[in-house]
């Protein structure tokens, strides 16, 4: 069976085929299966974009390679963001030092699941809300009373219990806002429009493999009444044939058919009475193939035959809307959350002994997980459970075991692939699908997983070679899996050593990851044999096993000050790993432990899922790095200027939400939070003076040592009233403070962002990241904001605001900036490599400029001011530049595209200020060069011709004046923010050769130097 997926997280309506013949349960199949499958980025775009010319092909080149590429896939996963995090899956993403506004849009849902399933399945909590809302509460969430009424009239109305509701919404990881509240409401007025569902809707359903949810369930309820097809038909043992006799003897030769109907509801597992002859019946007269799986189908329906309990179904709308997915295609078969679901089955079927299958084949039972977990409970309440069955031990022949038939060993067979298969990122991935895991034939759920899995391992790790996307995805989930249970090994691993006297993790001596897990997980389990408690590597003891520790080493502190140490934790916790290991306890042995250990849990903290899947990319396994190296690795990481400034617009959020603090220990937290960033950027370098001094390590000592290196620019000092200050990532108090109403409020605005946009971020490499959209749109609609920063400096440098001449300096600067890409303008080499070079100063200037500031909005512009000049960057190398300009005082951007065509070549360029509107040019090369100027205000006009002498001077031709109402400026820059790149593409056979380089950039370089002085 050829098995593809509506991706999960597709937001239009589904696209359903025909249903199949043979009685198997129907998968949707459509195009977005190859989207869920990763195909996002194709080959070679998501390394550095070449230079013009160089072996690799430019970004406008490489566009073809987006045809196996559906970006609407990543604004799908904009819009499961946007409807689905909720403020402590928020809280938690940044808790781990992730950064939501800078991942990927897909990635940021791969792990969203994995957050989400650990609080739905920890009991999740909305903080500041109970079991009840009332219309204050409600009204403080909607910022009107007026709105808070509403919604509770209107599901009052749609008989849903407000406090039902809210409950729902808490146990699924739902924030309560009015949007969402309206989403669930609705839907269920949708559904109660149609419920109970008719016999000839749940058919229809059936026979068009329609799965139960809101929008097809009324879809269904509205197609009319289905007579089947073809004429009337009964079922017999050999198939289906015509009815014969009035229509009043059907019911006399379908009761002559009872036995064989009887024994097809008992294969599908079902009871055999009143309610599922009847199903049986209704499924014959409709010539609908009447075959376990298709009863199976129907019995699914049977709640919404019934009169719909509306809090019910706003339940199934919940369970939807966490999962991702819009209320109007919310599944109302599902009562429980998707994400619990997923390891419910997991675990069944890794727990149902192999002896269940032999009796379900043996009783001609349908092999499902339904079946098989029916049949093993009946057996444990029957008390016909084998030792081998509790143990769940699978047979796999041998002497003195029961003779299997063949369909015995098939079944086994199949139920070891599954077991094989079965992973709990595939279940969910099922799920969100509507397939019914447990209803579905063994082998055709082996299918299914199999197909989900190779689309999971695409989407994280695309790549042509299916066999490299596999073994990357395999490699992830092993790094998940053991890094997930490092932090729960016994901290006693740390104190082993060998006949070498070093400390010795597993087989070897290498300090990794995956030799502490190997290490821990035999010393886990004897722990677990002896019945003995023990402490964590980072997980906190139970009270009484911390009570229990203190007790048994009681004289630590006098071991300590016996060598000389220091009395604090570090030291308290290595003299008790080595006491585990009934170690010899030296100063020696205790620095080895304490480092180990600050190693171990330091890379543990940084180690973020987002990472993870960056280093596997790049085919970097961190579990087989030793420790230092990792550790160095992650440092690099951490160096990254917009993670940096992303940490410090953080923290200053997290002070401006903080009242109760006054505005000079505000100055003192930012001065003392600058002062560490700064020694860390340094590498502690004032450290190391303060030491080669013999000073005081202290506080005011660093910041002196500091200061006198020329380089900090501080101006807070530490007073001896100073009490210190949070850290950053400790304790989810900090977290509390950042609401993720702002992010969903962006991924929402990213919805809207347009493909187009999310498309060219994919052609440059770039992640479709919330951060890289407000860049993009920032290019688009805001010129020359990139370097507004930096020309705002240089007038506070030159002498301020208030000194005309230190503004004159100012924008000069900026001419000059300008001027310099103009001079090196002669050809593509080098006016990339002038243009770069301009760009890389911009942006430490910036950076620079992160931690002048002290405001939480004005660090989170210079952050995308940076991601401005990375994508300006890439366009570079595709021959699309930003030059800075200043007009009439007001800071702008001269916009230029240099297109070649066969045997032809274009320069495109396009400017806008609020004195002169929107001016563009067009000039092409084809044997002689020719063009136009385009204005749309007539101040423009006045000026461009008082500029036209020096124009045909320097062109050596005459451009037309062109007046319009409205420009477009995309078209002068080759359609990179909209779809008009097509016309502008080189064209096949092109000979580079017949292409003038010097003569392109020539003219670009004579038109802009005039152009600027306007």
């Amino acid at each position: 069976m050829n098995i593809n997926f509506d991706t999960e997280y597709q937001m239009s309506p589904l696209t359903s085929g025909d249903r199949p013949q043979n009685g198997n349960v129907n998968i949707q199949v459509n195009r977005a299966a190859e989207n869920a499958a990763g195909f996002l980025v194709s080959a070679g775009i998501a390394g550095d974009m070449p230079f013009a010319g160089a072996d690799k092909e430019p970004v406008s080149d490489l566009a073809a390679g987006l045809s196996a590429t559906d970006v609407q896939l990543k604004t799908d996963y904009m819009a499961v963001m946007s409807l689905s995090m909720s403020d402590e899956d928020y809280n938690e993403l940044v808790r781990t030092g992730q950064i939501p506004d800078d991942m990927d849009a897909g990635d940021s849902v791969t792990i969203l699941d994995d957050i989400k399933a650990a609080l739905i399945k920890g009991g999740a909590d909305i903080s500041g809300f109970t079991d009840t809302i009332d219309e204050d509460t409600l009204a403080q969430i909607t910022g009107s009373a007026t709105s808070a009424s509403n919604l509770l009239k209107k599901a009052a109305d749609s008989g849903i219990n407000a406090d039902e509701l809210i409950r729902n919404m808490q146990k699924e990881d739902i924030s309560i806002s009015a949007e969402r509240i309206s989403d669930i409401t609705g839907a269920v007025d949708l559904a109660m429009e149609v419920l109970p569902l008719s016999d000839d809707a749940a058919v229809y359903m059936i026979d068009n493999g329609k799965s139960p949810t809101v929008e097809n369930i009324y879809n269904a309820s509205n197609a009319g009444s289905l007579e089947a097809m073809g004429g009337r038909r009964y079922y017999a043992e050999d198939g289906y044939v015509s009815l014969a006799g009035a229509a009043g003897s059907q019911a006399d030769d379908l009761e002559a058919l009872r036995p064989q109907i009887e024994e097809t509801i008992r294969r599908a597992g079902l009871e055999v009475n009143e309610d599922t002859y009847s199903d049986a019946k209704l499924l014959i007269s409709h010539n609908i193939p009447f075959t376990p799986e298709t009863l199976l189908e129907l019995d699914q329906l049977k709640e919404l035959r019934t009169e719909p309990d509306p809090d019910r179904l706003a339940a199934s709308v919940s369970i939807a809307i966490s999962a991702g997915i819009r209320g109007s295609k919310a599944n109302l078969t599902y009562d429980e959350s998707i994400y619990i679901r997923a390891d419910e089955y997991l675990e069944t079927i890794n727990t149902i002994p192999a002896e269940t299958a032999d009796r379900l084949v043996e009783d001609g039972r349908v092999l499902n997980i339904r079946n098989l977990q029916r049949e093993y409970e009946y057996a444990k309440h029957a008390g016909n459970i084998s030792k081998t069955e509790t143990e769940t031990e699978t047979i796999t022949g041998g002497t003195g075991l029961p003779e299997l038939t063949t369909e015995q060993i098939h079944a086994r067979r199949v139920l070891e692939e599954a077991r094989i298969s079965m992973t709990v990122e595939a279940n969910r991935m099922l799920l969100k699908n509507n397939f019914r895991i447990d209803i579905a034939p063994m082998e055709e759920l082996v299918e299914a997983l199999k197909a989900a899995e190779q689309a999971i391992a695409k989407r994280l790790f695309p790549s042509e070679e299916d066999a490299v996307s596999g073994n990357r995805m395999e490699t992830y989930r092993q790094v998940k899996t053991e890094i997930a249970q490092l932090p729960g090994m016994p901290a006693a691993i740390l104190g082993q050593y060998g006949s070498t006297g070093r400390l010795q993790f597993g087989a070897g001596e290498r300090f990794t990851l995956h030799a502490v897990y190997e290490t821990g997980s035999v010393r886990r389990d004897a722990y677990i044999r002896a019945e003995e408690t023990y402490e964590a590597l980072m997980t906190a003891p139970r009270r009484d096993m911390g009570d229990s520790i203190s007790k048994a080493f009681r004289n630590v502190d006098d071991i300590l000050e016996d060598l000389q140490l220091e009395v604090n934790d570090l030291n308290r916790r290595a003299v008790r790993i080595l006491g585990y290991n009934s170690t010899e306890i030296t100063s020696e042995k205790i620095e080895q432990v304490r480092e180990a250990d600050l190693s171990l849990r330091g890379v543990l903290n940084r180690l973020t899922p987002d990472r993870v899947l960056n280093m596997i990319r790049q085919d970097v396994n961190p579990l087989n790095m030793p420790i230092q190296e990792l550790s160095d690795y992650l440092d690099g990481q951490d160096a990254d200027p917009e993670r940096q400034a992303s940490d410090y617009a953080r923290f200053l959020m997290q002070l401006e939400r903080r009242g109760e603090i006054t505005e000079l220990e505000r100055d003192s937290y930012i001065g003392i939070y600058r002062m560490l960033s700064k020694l860390d950027r340094n590498d502690d370098a004032a450290v190391g003076r303060l030491m080669a001094m013999g000073a005081e390590m202290s506080f005011s000592g660093l910041l002196s040592a500091m200061r006198s290196a020329a380089r900090s620019g501080m101006d807070y000092s530490i007073g001896a009233d100073f009490g210190g200050v949070d850290p950053l990532r400790s304790g989810t108090a900090i977290d509390a403070q950042i609401s993720a109403a702002f992010t969903s409020g962006q991924y929402a605005e990213g919805v809207h962002a347009g493909e187009t946009v999310i498309e060219n971020l994919l052609m440059m490499g770039e992640k479709a990241s919330l951060g890289n959209l407000d860049a993009m749109k920032a290019l688009r609609t805001r010129r020359g904001d990139w370097f507004k920063p930096v020309a705002e400096r240089m007038v506070q440098a030159e002498g301020g605001d208030e000194d005309e001449s230190g503004i004159e300096g100012a924008l000069k600067n900026v001419t000059d900036m300008t001027d310099d890409v103009l001079d090196h303008m002669t050809d593509a080499d080098e006016t990339v490599k002038a243009y770069t070079e301009m760009l890389d100063k911009v942006k430490t200037d910036l950076t620079d400029m992160v931690y002048e500031a002290d405001k939480y909005l004005d660090v989170r512009s210079l952050r995308t001011g940076m991601k401005q000049v990375n994508i300006l960057n890439r366009l570079a190398r595709d021959e699309i530049y930003d030059l800075p300009a200043e007009i009439d005082g007001e800071y702008t951007s001269i916009r230029l595209t240099i297109r070649h065509e066969s045997g032809a070549g274009r320069v495109a360029v396009s400017m806008a200020t609020e004195s002169v509107g929107m001016i563009a040019a067009e000039f092409s090369f084809s044997g002689e060069t020719s063009g136009y100027i385009a204005y749309e205000q007539s101040d423009a006009a006045t000026r461009l011709g008082e500029l036209m002498g020096r124009f045909e001077e320097m062109l050596g031709f005459t451009p037309e004046m062109v007046r319009t109402d409205r420009i477009n400026p995309d078209k002068y820059t080759d359609g990179i923010f909209n779809n008009e790149k097509a016309r502008n593409r080189l064209k096949e056979n092109n000979d580079p050769s017949d292409i003038n380089n010097i003569e392109l950039y020539r003219v670009a370089r004579s038109f802009i130097s005039i152009l600027k002085d306007i």
